[in-house]
């Protein structure tokens, strides 16, 4: 897929005269641009290799893929609406998505093979993550097309928009939970070890610390 399929958004000044609002500038544009355009221009025949059969990423991996192109076209259209942190935020997270699925496209067969489960779960993980920053893109949507004229729309965005900032709360709080999980686990795991070394060293048997 070419350049002339993306979606082509123009440049938009830093001020507004309009609105009467700072915008996006010129060089926060380019740069989300240019990693918009090296997500969807990536080789889909190197990143799904579907001669790979039931190892390829063709069955698994093609819907996420559209998603993604959905998400950064979607992106690119309001982008211009945005403020420079809240592009530089959205463009942190299109990074490494854009990152993984070309170095995935760039392994051998092999090695495509061994990292296919990894990959999947990362890209996962970094979609998740996205959920934290969409939120003023799609403000920005809503405002562009003229909803929140509309009582019962504002009402209904309003509600989405808090759904989607609770869910992305959510899932952040349920990774530190596993976390402090996990490190807990490897603290206990470590004093265990340090007691029964103790007890060696006091003439104590293994077996019998």
């Amino acid at each position: 897929m070419g350049r002339e399929l993306w979606t082509v958004v123009q440049k938009a000044t830093p001020y507004d005269e309009k609105g009467g609002s700072f915008m996006a500038s010129d060089g926060m544009m380019d740069q989300f641009r240019e990693v918009a355009e090296a997500i969807i221009i990536v080789d889909k025949n190197k990143l799904l290799r579907p001669s790979l059969g039931t190892m390829s990423l063709e069955n698994d991996f093609a819907p996420t893929l559209g998603e993604i192109e959905k998400k950064v076209n979607f992106a690119l259209q309001y982008a211009t609406q945005l403020h420079d942190s809240q592009i530089q935020q959205i463009r942190g997270q299109f990074q490494p998505i854009m990152s993984e699925m070309q170095q995935q496209a760039d392994r051998s067969d092999e090695a495509y093979v061994a990292n296919r489960t990894q990959f999947a779960a990362n890209i996962t993980a970094h979609l998740e993550n996205l959920k934290q920053y969409w939120p003023p893109v799609v403000t920005a949507a809503v405002e562009a097309r003229g909803f929140l004229e509309d009582e019962g729309v504002r009402r209904e965005y309003e509600q989405t928009v808090e759904f989607i900032k609770n869910a992305a709360e959510n899932a952040l709080q349920q990774v530190r939970e596993e976390t402090d999980k996990t490190i807990q686990e490897a603290r206990t795991l470590a004093e265990q070890i340090e007691s029964r070394a103790r007890r060696t060293a006091s003439g104590i048997s293994v077996e019998e610390a």
